[in-house]
């Protein structure tokens, strides 16, 4: 489908649309699964979608709720509870720390694993960037 030429002007590039009334009316009736809609929305929960469905921003999904999404399951982070924890009363006293990869992708300086280190009394937060 032919829907324009693009230009570059400023380091931004520009459409210049010509379309014809067909190609958009053919473009608005496509459906696209749920599970699209989930991927392309940085893997949304479902009830938020179907949130955003009803407010209109979401016109053409079918409304058929998602299969379970590999990504979702492997990034799930489930955190089991600690008998008799006590806060620090003093700064530098309990670091909390954990390591964390980011899944075969990597940020602009190559790295891919991140670990953070939380003091306990103040809540300060470090994250270190690693390769």
């Amino acid at each position: 489908m032919y829907f324009g030429n693009a230009y570059r002007t400023d380091g931004m590039y520009k459409l210049s649309t010509i379309v014809l009334t067909s190609v958009i009316n053919e473009i608005s009736t496509f459906v696209y699964s749920s599970t699209l809609w989930h991927n392309k929305l940085g893997h949304v929960n479902y009830r938020k979608m179907l949130n955003v469905k009803k407010l209109g921003l979401l016109q053409n999904c079918e409304g058929n709720k998602p299969k379970k999404c590999e990504v979702c399951i492997q990034t799930k982070i489930t955190k089991k509870l600690f008998s008799n924890v006590t806060s620090s009363t003093n700064l530098l006293d309990q670091i909390h720390s954990n390591m964390f990869d980011f899944k075969s992708f990597a940020t602009r300086g190559s790295m891919k694993y991140f670990s953070i280190f939380i003091d306990d009394h103040s809540r300060f937060c470090y994250v270190y960037l690693l390769k």
